[in-house]
């Protein structure tokens, strides 16, 4: 049987997982979002993950911090200069993408606000209304990106070049420091 848990970034699918008899014949699988969730010691946690038994990560992925085109943020500096909010869309409290937007804001800094309330591609939907400016997203699994609508060479790749993004600093050459600022090497 299969049985979809949805709520709260994954949390309470991967708490009924969790906690469900050891049969061998449960299994789940849960957004990233739940690592970060656990090193912050989020509340509502009943798992450990690190007491779960791993069959592996379906992917792997680029992250990406992209704006839409609408917004006046066409590179890194002008989202790093805003002085108003930059409104992130999120599924939920405990989401990959929530939890991103948080470590984001702290790294860079940016004056960035997780928005919950965005389920699936509704995020996407609400950047083209312009209710919220960007999101963190995959580079390779988002049509979005390559159909005009978001403007990934104005943004910070979370960790590694990639091919299609020469000219996009990523985390790697940027000097991030909360109390020093940013400076792009």
């Amino acid at each position: 049987m299969i049985k979809n848990v949805p709520g709260a970034g994954h949390i309470i699918g991967a708490n009924e997982t969790f906690l469900s008899k050891p049969d061998g014949l449960t299994m789940g699988t849960f957004n990233t979002g739940l690592i970060y969730s656990q090193l912050i010691g989020q509340a509502g946690l009943r798992f450990d993950l690190t007491k779960f038994s791993w069959v592996g990560k379906a992917n792997s992925e680029l992250r990406v911090l992209v704006m839409g085109v609408k917004t006046p943020f066409k590179t890194i500096k002008d989202v790093l200069e805003s002085k108003e909010p930059i409104k992130m869309p999120s599924s939920g409290v405990g989401s990959q993408d929530y939890n991103e937007t948080l470590i984001l804001a702290e790294a860079l800094p940016a004056n960035f606000k997780a928005m919950p309330g965005y389920a699936g591609r509704e995020g996407e939907m609400a950047i083209m209304r312009g209710e919220v400016q960007g999101t963190i997203a995959s580079y390779n699994r988002h049509p979005w990106f390559h159909q005009g609508e978001g403007v990934p060479s104005a943004s910070a790749v979370w960790c590694q070049e990639h091919r299609d993004l020469p000219d996009v600093p990523h985390a790697n050459e940027m000097n991030l420091s909360r109390k020093g600022g940013v400076s792009l090497t």
